[in-house]
């Protein structure tokens, strides 16, 4: 997480491999592998539940822009399978400031349209919680949910979330998260 709350640039799960992208983006080659498997996971599909300011634009560069505007504002970790090391996936932690005494930590993630289905969510959401678990002083983790996807409302559920109300609306239902 951004603002140095998360210790480690990488964790694990049993099938998921999770690590900070700032190391692929410092390498012109590395950048460029990742920007070619990420033309291949930001389908429409993809990308249908996420806000205005997560869809990418059209043309040659879109994907850079893309990559650009999410390593401004937050924290991405690639989400790449143990086994084959496919690209299955980004999980976006943004450490805006603190409110109260739990400081509040929105999250976000998605996945290649092959990864859905199989538990990869769930298990992303658990490792995180695992590792925050193990950070000093309280947090929050919030992520906002498009009413209309309710397979990323169940993995939040899964692991302990619940919809804060207040903070809902008639489009998005914010599950929250206090550790």
């Amino acid at each position: 997480m951004t603002g140095g709350l998360l210790q480690e640039d990488a964790f694990r799960t049993d099938r998921l491999l999770l690590q900070d992208w700032a190391a692929f983006l410092g390498d012109p080659r590395k950048r460029q592998r990742l920007i070619e498997e990420l033309e291949a996971l930001l389908t429409p599909a993809v990308l249908r539940h996420l806000p205005e300011a997560m869809q990418r634009a059209d043309g040659p560069k879109a994907i850079d822009q893309w990559v650009d505007a999410r390593a401004a504002e937050s924290l991405v970790m690639t989400i790449r399978g143990i086994a084959g090391g496919d690209l299955l996936g980004l999980l976006i932690l943004a450490d805006p400031p603190a409110a109260g005494t739990a400081r509040p930590i929105h999250l976000g993630y998605l996945f290649a349209e092959a990864a859905w289905g199989q538990g990869y969510a769930t298990e992303t959401l658990s490792g995180l919680i695992e590792l925050c678990k193990r950070l000093s002083g309280p947090l929050r983790l919030c992520a906002g949910v498009d009413k209309a996807n309710p397979a990323s409302a169940k993995a939040l559920r899964k692991n302990g979330f619940e919809i804060d109300p207040g903070s809902s609306d008639s489009m998005t239902d914010i599950f929250c998260l206090s550790l």
